[in-house]
């Protein structure tokens, strides 16, 4: 079976953790195997923090391998290309999140999709993960999604709205995917029903290599980011502003959280946004803060 050597301890599991590609995955004996999506049947798993092993497909390219685990993704790489002032915060993340990467899968993007679409409200892990594995049990092809089917998953809106998503999905956007700039497609992104800023910028993030997407309406980056004081913004995101513009050319970029991020952290960027979800989430909304590595440049002690 083949084996790759890490130069670093890895954790597989808090990498894929916060990822929207987690409910692809199902884990038995502790092998994390696709079972939706491009590539299904593949396996890998951690024998120690050093060493990946992979199988179940003869297909598969260690560079694939790579991409589901999160493994393409060092932060290291990319501090010396930070201002002096982010360096130190960030430094302390990077040491303290080492082990984490940014798992994606550019080969199934309709399935990323409907997992992103999934996980507006609510719970990512208690409720989405669990509703795109039910619906890989009632439907064959995603492609021809019916809500009568999908009453059989649940009767939440979410299940409702998923149908004419995809559909849109399908007709508006795949064509475009690797044809237009992500920041166009962002845009594009937002047309479709029930789809805002949050969705469009997590769906490009963990749907390719580009690290500067991050989902900057996700509530656990707000707090984080002003609780560690990693940047200074005054809104979160406009979603009229969203539709209308790419970032670039948007008059109140100056102040909105997605832009500044990805202008004063680069391809730190969506590994940042990562990080918070894992430290808000676990650590901080936990009130652990004795456990806490990064206390020592929180804001909110």
């Amino acid at each position: 079976m083949p084996t790759i050597r890490l130069e670093k301890p890895y954790n597989l599991d808090i990498s894929l953790y916060p990822s929207f590609t987690y409910p692809l995955y199902s884990i038995v004996d502790g092998w994390y195997v696709k079972i939706l999506g491009a590539y299904r049947g593949l396996r890998f798993k951690l024998e120690d923090p050093t060493t990946l092993r992979f199988g179940g497909l003869s297909t598969v390219s260690e560079d694939t391998v790579l991409e589901f685990t999160g493994l393409w993704f060092d932060p290291y790489e990319y501090v010396s290309r930070l201002p002096s002032s982010k360096v130190s915060r960030i430094w302390l993340l990077i040491e303290t999140y080492e082990g984490l990467g940014l798992a994606i899968d550019p080969y199934s993007r309709l399935w990323l999709f409907a997992s992103v679409a999934l996980s507006r409200h609510t719970d990512f892990h208690l409720n989405t993960v669990r509703w795109v594995r039910r619906i890989s049990e009632v439907v064959d092809d995603l492609r021809y999604l019916k809500v009568e089917q999908l009453r059989r998953v649940s009767g939440s809106f979410h299940l409702t709205q998923l149908p004419l998503q995809v559909r849109f999905y399908i007709e508006k956007i795949e064509s475009l995917e690797d044809r237009v700039d992500p920041s166009i497609l962002r845009v594009k992104l937002q047309e479709g029903p029930w789809i805002g800023p949050k969705t469009a910028t997590a769906y490009i993030l963990f749907s390719r290599r580009d690290a500067t997407y991050m989902a900057s309406s996700d509530i656990h980056f707000q707090r984080i980011s002003r609780r560690l004081g990693l940047i200074d913004w005054s809104i979160p995101w406009d979603p009229s502003m969203c539709r209308r513009y790419v970032c670039i050319d948007c008059p109140i970029r100056d102040r909105c959280l997605h832009w500044i991020a990805r202008v004063e952290y680069g391809e730190l960027a969506g590994w940042i946004q990562t990080v918070a979800y894992v430290q808000d989430k676990l650590l901080c909304r936990r009130k652990l803060c004795s456990e806490c590595k990064v206390r020592s440049i929180c804001t909110e002690p």
